[in-house]
Parts: structure tokens; C-alpha cells; sequence
């Protein structure tokens, strides 16, 4: 580390670990219950007792919701300590990955490294989720790693941390297939080394048939589809009173009719299809809504959580299915101060795509991005920016130098 960082990024780094440690050891003794919380203990539990922790409704939905990595982890530490002073080593060295990948990007050592820093000691939900027994800060550490290894051509190393992701949020399944374009010379080897990547999905894929009968490698694309991109959808098109009516119906239909696990499935995808393709254009809005508000959400609802806020009124008017009460007037001066930043820093993100838009290392990164986002679709939230924050750092300071080169040249 020494090597990588001159004195002051070294000062601006030592305030960066301060802050970081403080607000851990503010949430580590008292840590905020959600619900993925919940879910990973309960499945947790369910590798020693079996799915049988699970209620017979629940069983495919929830036993399969998950992937094994992270639960497996809480199995062989209840007590949570040791994951989560990992995820606080994980989140102290993304700045430290993000100057490297900065690096790489920009074939060169750079004056704007203490800037990495700085931007990504402005990301506060960064912070939050060091300390809560959820998988973010480990999945995007390993992103960032991966993307390092990748640029390096070292992919034997990549096709391992590629199979880590996808244990830990099946979302990353994409990495298996985003084809290094910027290096068509090592495809073969490239392909040689998803052999390890092909078989630990095949594994999962066993994993599951034995719990839920079904070859799938997580039930969370049909939940999600279901439980909050149709929802939303209806929310948005038909109001809030339709939306709790129709959802009640078909929890009705599903509990009489006595549906196997396999029609509960099937039932969900096709109502969140037909619905989908009832509503094509305020479903596309949602969906690009999503992904904007994932970049430049201030984290209120993480705020709340963490500081113990009253519930209210969310951004872009989403509501956390409380009752709207009146904001006190320093959550309004979090919300600006953070919604200003993260609009700024997708900016500069925005600039540095565009000015290397011939690099073909930066467009594979933006490709990685945009599947990313595409994925995340209407449920967009500063939560699912944790795991890109070192790529979207990286980029948005090289688009920083860019702007300031720029300005310096036209004075």
C-alpha cells in the first residue's frame, strides 16, 4: 500500500479507515434488523436442519431464494463477528482496488488518486452495510477483483472469483458470460477457465434440486419479479387499494387451489409477464427509473434503518408502505447533500465513458454496467450500488481528470 499511495492520498486514506471505523463500531453492537438479514439466518439454519425450517408455502420460494456462500459463512460464525470485521477489510480497501483499476484504465500513475478516496468515502451506504450480516460489501469487493484480474488477463484466477459471486448473489451470473472483447488474443484461455465456473453452477444447481425439486439456481428472479417489479408496476398504474386487492386475491387463489411448488412458480411468472406486457411503456419507464435512481439514490431508507428515522414518504415518491409523515428538516439537508453528490459523480462517470468511448477496456466496463443495471430494472435503490461502486469510482475519477484537463485547455 505503500507503494501505491503518495502522502496525501496516505492522509485523505487514514480519514477515510477513521470514519469507516467509527460508524462500524456505532452499528456493530446494535445491529439494524431486515429482512435479508432474516432470510439468511433462517437458511442458515435450514443447511443443518434441512428445509423443513421452511412452512410448506414457503418452501421453493424461500429455500431456494438464497445462494449457499453467504449462509454458509453465518452457519460457521452464528455469533456474525468474523463477517463482519471481514466486510469492514472489504470495504477499507475499495478505494485501494478502485486506484488500481484507475490505473490500468488509464495506463499511467495519476496526482487524482486521493480523489478515489474522497468520492468513495461520499457513498454512505457503503458504510451502513460493513456492519449488517448481508453479502454487498463482499460481492462488490469481489467485482472489483474480478474486473482487475480480468483486465489482466489472468482468468483462471477471474473464473474463480466469477463462481464466488455467483454462491454469493446469483445476479453475477452475467460475469460468466461478458465475453473480454478487449482481448480477443486470450479467448481460448478465457474459455478454458469457465470450466470451473460451469461446474460450481452445475453444483448449485444440484444443491437446490434436492431442496426445491427444481433446476434453478435461485427463485429470487421470480420472487422479485413477482413481489416488487409487478407490484411497483400495478402500484404505479392502478393505485395502491387495487394493487393490495389483487395481490390478496391471488395469495388467495394459490393457498385454496393448493398449488405444488412448481405451479406456485409458474402461476407467479405468468401474472408478472401478463402484466408486464399489459403495461409495456410504464413498465420501461419503471424499469430506466430503476436504474437511474440506483446511481444517484441519497439512501434515505439506509439512513433510517441505521440512524432509527421515522418511516416516510421515499425518494422518486416511493413509499415504504407507511404512512407519509412529515420529513424533519435534517434528513432534507442528508437527502440534498448526498443527491447532489451522487448526481455530480454519475456525471463525471458519464464524462469518462464518453471521453474513452475508443477504449475498448472502458466499454467493456460500461457493458458490465448496463447489464448490471438492466438486472436491478425498477427496484433500483442506493443499496444496489455497493456492488459497482469500485468500477463507477474508478470511471467517474477518470472522467474527473478529464473534465479538469479539458477546462484547463479552453482558459
Amino acid at each position: 500500500m505503500d507503494a501505491l499511495l503518495n502522502r496525501k492520498s496516505k492522509i485523505v486514506y487514514g480519514l477515510y479507515v477513521f470514519i469507516a471505523l467509527t460508524i462500524w463500531i456505532l452499528g456493530f453492537f446494535e445491529m439494524p434488523e431486515i429482512i435479508d438479514v432474516n432470510e439468511y439466518r433462517l437458511y442458515a439454519k435450514s443447511i443443518s436442519d434441512g428445509v423443513s425450517v421452511f412452512n410448506e408455502s414457503e418452501r421453493l420460494l424461500e429455500s431456494t431464494r438464497r445462494t449457499p456462500f453467504y449462509p454458509i459463512l453465518i452457519y460457521f460464525d452464528g455469533s456474525l463477528i468474523i463477517i463482519r470485521l471481514f466486510q469492514l477489510l472489504c470495504w477499507l480497501y475499495y478505494p485501494i482496488v478502485s486506484i488500481k483499476l484507475k490505473r490500468i484504465l488509464e495506463n499511467e500513475q495519476s496526482h487524482s488518486d486521493y480523489w478515489v478516496i474522497i468520492l468513495t468515502s461520499l457513498i454512505p451506504v457503503g458504510y451502513y452495510y460493513s456492519f449488517i450480516a448481508i453479502p454487498d460489501v463482499i460481492t462488490g469487493f469481489l467485482l472489483g477483483v474480478w474486473i482487475l484480474y480480468s483486465l489482466e488477463n489472468k482468468f483462471i484466477l477471474a473464473a474463480i472469483i466469477s463462481g464466488l459471486l455467483i454462491g454469493f448473489k446469483p445476479i453475477f451470473i452475467f460475469t460468466l458470460v461478458l465475453i473480454p472483447f478487449f482481448s480477443f488474443s486470450y479467448l481460448k484461455k478465457w474459455f478454458m477457465a469457465q470450466i470451473f465456473t460451469v461446474l460450481l453452477i452445475i453444483s448449485l444447481l444440484f444443491f437446490n434440486f434436492n431442496r426445491s425439486k427444481r433446476w434453478e439456481l435461485s427463485s429470487v428472479s421470480t420472487t422479485n419479479l413477482y413481489d416488487y417489479n409487478r407490484k411497483l408496476l400495478l402500484f404505479h398504474t392502478l393505485g395502491a387499494e387495487r394493487t393490495d386487492s389483487t395481490y390478496k386475491f391471488e395469495h388467495l387463489e394459490i393457498h385454496n387451489d393448493k398449488f405444488t411448488d412448481i405451479e406456485v412458480s409458474e402461476y407467479l411468472k405468468e401474472k408478472s409477464f401478463n402484466t408486464i406486457m399489459q403495461y409495456p411503456l410504464n413498465y420501461a419507464y419503471l424499469h430506466i427509473k430503476g436504474m437511474v435512481t440506483t446511481l444517484i439514490d441519497p439512501g434515505r431508507f439506509d439512513a433510517m434503518v441505521f440512524w432509527g428515522w421515522e418511516r416516510s414518504k421515499g425518494f422518486l415518491s416511493v413509499n415504504d408502505g407507511h404512512q407519509s409523515k412529515k420529513r424533519p428538516w435534517f434528513e432534507w439537508v442528508y437527502i440534498l447533500i448526498f443527491l447532489l453528490m451522487n448526481i455530480l459523480r454519475t456525471s463525471l462517470m458519464c464524462i469518462g465513458f464518453w471521453s474513452n468511448r475508443q477504449n475498448m477496456k472502458i466499454i467493456w466496463i460500461f457493458s458490465l454496467l448496463l447489464i448490471y443495471l438492466l438486472l436491478i430494472g425498477p427496484v433500483g435503490s442506493a443499496r444496489y450500488l455497493i456492488p459497482i461502486i469500485i468500477p463507477v469510482i474508478s470511471i467517474s475519477v477518470i472522467g474527473l481528470t478529464r473534465f479538469v484537463k479539458h477546462s484547463n485547455l479552453t482558459e
